[in-house]
């Protein structure tokens, strides 16, 4: 599948495929993509993002940014830099359920205090199985 556009001058149209509008985004753990968000080829969402309705991320997005608009851009951060970095520190996304679900989460410093008091030093559980990959889904899905 193509599509027609024009050279940076404006004068002479180009064909190009679509497959040159793809690329890997990669998402980080914890993230909320409103419906309808649209991302351009080869970007990084970081952990904790909240992307708005009908955004178009056209930048990589910090972890814990709150981002919107056309293109998206940032609106605010969703934590201090301080509790951002500690967040991230404690990688709290690799750890099972039973772990997380106990610790109240609505005191987000708290929370860090608790989970570290928990989980100190120790390394998360292997995993099960492997996380799927976006092409396993789809495949999932068409079966």
């Amino acid at each position: 599948m193509h599509y027609l556009t024009q050279d940076r001058e404006g004068s002479d149209w180009i064909r190009r495929d679509y497959a040159d509008l793809t690329g890997p985004v990669i998402i980080g753990h914890d993230v909320w993509i409103g419906t309808g968000a649209l991302f351009t080829k080869g970007l990084t969402v970081g952990n904790g993002a909240i992307i708005a309705a009908a955004a178009v991320v056209t930048k990589d997005v910090p972890p814990y940014a709150i981002v919107g608009g056309n293109p998206a851009r940032v609106i605010r951060m969703r934590f201090p830099d301080d509790i951002v970095e500690r967040l991230l520190a404690i990688g709290w996304w690799r750890f099972p359920p039973d772990v997380i679900q106990p610790l109240d989460v609505t005191d987000v410093r708290g929370f860090i205090a608790r989970f570290e008091e928990k989980v100190g030093d120790a390394e998360p559980p292997a995993l099960p199985a492997p996380p799927l990959r976006a092409e396993e889904i789809r495949q999932a899905a068409m079966s």
